[in-house]
């Protein structure tokens, strides 16, 4: 928050829609072949008569596997109906209606697996993103708490629905998820820094320094160890020791998007200039977070701020040419981070982006 970045699984981050499902594309798919749900798995088809049936859902499989929802969706339209494991064909085609966006159609679907008994974790848990993401807030609770009931300690779930309100800008809503999470994980160490994360973003640093400390004494020297140390001290406004530990855990081959992005940020408000190293340290930081999760820098510092710094970055490097739109050309900002422009010496001033 996902990060979150919110959610660092993930999330994910593309379009929209892609930010709330991508990074869950897999495994949810994936998910099916568990115990408690359907697999998704092909049987041959009786006759030749569907061969052409069973090969279009093949295809949007593979497409939905690859994070191609939109490109997926005809395909599983051509198997829909026509296919020996039309559940298959069902999950994926909703999965593929939330990842573009569209909410209400991936629900019909969904609740139309629900009334024909295909009601499993993995249903449960794509309907709550899906009204979470329709601005149905209610509904998505109610699927949440029956996807709890057939699987509460995974994570994810409570990840990828917390996720799906980041996307709506709705962070009280998505606090909400991660806490339902973490009375049945209570020592998830990725849950207590989703929580502080958010806790922090809603102006409550204080109970979200202690959702931080304890996320890193569950995983220390771990990637959200580390990130959960640096995000305390860039929200504490402790510049230099959010920079340490976002060094550190590079150092130690822990190139976490997020980390680099907070590298960058922390970098940027310490007043790197040029002639320092840390005035190409900061944008190669930022750069290499872009590289893996697009647009996840931009909306944390907001995409004017990372237009006129990197803008001012390449003009005082020698490296930008007249007509360079590169950089220019920044995503709109889909999340509203709640960050903040100040400097070292205490918390900073959050403001919308």
């Amino acid at each position: 928050m996902h990060g979150i970045r919110f959610m660092p699984q993930g999330i994910r981050w593309a379009t929209i829609a892609g930010i709330f499902f991508i990074a869950g594309a897999c495994e949810l798919t994936r998910a099916q072949a568990r115990p408690d749900s359907p697999p998704v798995t092909m049987k041959p088809s009786a006759t030749d008569q569907n061969a052409q049936a069973e090969s279009e859902l093949r295809a949007g499989i593979a497409l939905t596997l690859g994070g191609h929802f939109a490109e997926a969706i005809a395909h599983l339209l051509e198997a829909q109906g026509r296919v020996s494991n039309e559940y298959a064909a069902e999950f994926n085609l909703a999965l593929c209606y939330a990842g573009t966006g569209q909410f209400q159609k991936a629900i019909s679907v969904l609740t139309a697996l629900r009334r024909r008994g295909s009601d499993n974790a993995s249903v449960e848990n794509l309907l709550a993103q899906a009204y979470a993401g329709n601005g149905q807030a209610g509904q998505a609770f109610e699927a949440l708490q029956k996807a709890t009931a057939f699987t509460p300690r995974d994570e994810k779930l409570y990840l990828f629905v917390a996720d799906a309100f980041l996307g709506r800008e709705e962070p009280a809503q998505s606090l909400r998820v991660i806490e339902l999470g973490l009375q049945h994980l209570p020592e998830s160490a990725r849950l207590h820094y989703e929580r502080g994360y958010l806790l922090s973003t809603l102006d409550d640093f204080d109970g979200g320094r202690t959702d931080f400390e304890r996320a890193a004494q569950l995983a220390p020297h771990s990637e959200i160890g580390y990130l959960a140390k640096a995000q305390e001290n860039l929200f504490g406004g402790n510049l230099r020791e959010a920079i340490r530990v976002a060094r550190t855990s590079s150092a130690e081959g822990k190139q976490d998007y997020q980390l680099l992005a907070i590298l960058g940020e922390a970098l940027i408000r310490a007043g790197a200039s040029p002639g320092q190293a840390e005035f190409t340290e900061a944008p190669n930081a930022l750069e290499k977070s872009v590289a893996m999760r697009p647009n996840y820098a931009v909306r944390k510092l907001g995409s004017a701020v990372w237009t006129s710094w990197m803008d001012g970055w390449k003009r005082r490097s020698n490296i930008w040419k007249p007509g360079d739109g590169s950089i220019r050309r920044t995503p709109r900002c889909i999340r509203c981070s709640q960050r903040h422009i100040g400097r070292e010496g205490g918390p900073a001033k959050r403001k919308r982006c």
